[in-house]
């Protein structure tokens, strides 16, 4: 069995083909094993990945209708993604920012 090395959790499962098509498969899953590695109750808020969320969701709305307001939200949630979060948050804003980059906020 293979899981990412920092997940939180990981389930176990046997599949079996149950259906095939020319187009897809239906796969029977049935349960075999499952453990929590990480204790969810006590897992700190990180506002920056927070952040990170806000501004895609609004990036997404903002990419179909070019709202003002959303893109004041999306410029708010980069600033605090960048000032509260990590590597990532960075590396995620930056992401937003080019989905954006030529789209009149």
């Amino acid at each position: 069995m293979h899981r990412l090395a920092a997940a939180d959790a990981w389930v176990a499962f046997s599949a079996r083909v149950i259906g095939e098509s020319g187009e897809a498969y239906s796969i029977q899953l049935t349960h075999l094993e499952e453990k929590i590695l990480v204790d969810p109750v006590h897992r700190p808020v990180n506002r920056g990945f927070n952040a990170i969320i806000e501004a895609a969701v609004h990036t997404t709305r903002y990419l179909r209708n070019h709202d003002p307001e959303l893109g004041w939200l999306i410029r708010h949630n980069l600033v605090l993604a960048r000032k509260c979060g990590g590597e990532k948050e960075r590396e995620a804003a930056g992401v937003i920012e080019a989905l954006i980059r030529d789209e009149p906020l």
